[in-house]
């Protein structure tokens, strides 16, 4: 599954589709691979590292796939 979400990055809203696996709804972040191209993590559903991914507050989810 995948979500539509808004995350801040630096003060600035971002848009973007990502793994739902990489919303974590309790503490209200996203995680984002170390790199610049997130996009073999994405085809690959990673499941984030905590420990080594970036985080970034959640400002909302607009879509998930599956509803």
């Amino acid at each position: 599954m995948y979500a539509l979400v808004v995350w801040l990055e630096n003060g600035i809203e971002v848009e973007g589709v990502i793994p739902i696996s990489w919303v974590d709804f309790i503490e209200n972040v996203i995680y984002w691979p170390p790199g610049v191209d997130a996009k073999p993590y994405i085809e690959k559903l990673s499941t984030p590292l905590i420990t080594s991914w970036r985080s970034f507050p959640l400002k909302k989810v607009k879509h998930k796939s599956g509803e």
